[in-house]
């Protein structure tokens, strides 16, 4: 019997949560995305999805679902399999420990820094803020730091993809909790490791540093038009044109 491709078994399950529509073609999402290089660029060329809930099924949601996974790989990773998670985190618990760790993140900031959540998993979860709240229920697990750092890192990477700030919260939630109480953990970290291939995501930082460049060389080029344009300062001997010309 063949062994099932963790990449094409976890894609369809993974579309079925986010992207119910994309379900049928959630293997060779998967797999363009894995392949790196243009196949993956070229899945973000595509229109930009239409407004809807959670799992419209439009065509580029679930690209944008795979790389929020891949860069929150890591961390994910780290969650796997831990004993304190077992089958008990809920979705809605991780939401309001993802949800809590943000509103510690910004309440910590000094005054005059930029208010924006940071939200890029890169801070220490669990160190000089509060503990995320476990749910209302006794029995649901509460998120490790670990969970709580993937589900920062993943929301991140899809509000900057352009999900809203809430269903990117919410859809992360959903497939995390999914994937950190996994009873094959090793399956799902096969599965990270065939998305990322050997092209792991660009930070997010990078289109905007490319943006700056471009446009400090767009003011470059415009101030030498400028300076070309400007009528040349004359010397000592007879101007240019009519009035110019020497007449003897």
């Amino acid at each position: 019997m063949t062994t099932p491709d963790p990449l094409d078994t976890w894609s369809v399950r993974i579309a079925e949560r986010a992207a119910p529509g994309e379900s049928a073609f959630a293997a060779q999402t998967a797999r363009a995305y894995a392949a790196g290089g243009a196949s993956r660029r070229d899945l973000f060329s595509l229109p930009a999805r239409a407004p809807g809930g959670m799992g419209g099924g439009t065509v580029s949601l679930l690209p944008a679902v795979l790389d929020g996974l891949a860069y929150a790989a890591d961390s994910l990773r780290s969650a796997l399999g831990s004993p304190e998670l077992n089958n008990l985190l809920s979705a809605t618990a991780l939401l309001v420990g993802l949800r809590a760790q943000r509103s510690a993140e910004a309440a910590a900031r000094r005054p005059g820094e930029d208010g924006t959540p940071s939200g890029d998993g890169d801070g220490p979860v669990g160190e000089g803020a509060p503990a995320p709240p476990a749910a209302a229920d006794p029995r649901p697990a509460a998120p490790t730091p670990e969970t709580v750092r993937a589900a920062l890192s993943m929301s991140a990477r899809l509000r900057a993809r352009g999900l809203d700030p809430g269903e990117a919260d919410e859809l992360t939630a959903r497939l995390v909790a999914r994937l950190v109480t996994e009873d094959e953990p090793a399956e799902v970290a096969a599965f990270l490791d065939a998305l990322i291939g050997d092209e792991p995501p660009r930070p997010p930082d990078g289109r905007g540093t490319r943006y700056r460049k471009l446009r400090r060389l767009r003011s470059a080029a415009s101030g030498l038009l400028l300076r070309a344009g400007r009528p040349r300062t004359t010397g000592p001997g007879p101007s240019a044109g009519p009035e110019g010309t020497n007449q003897r």
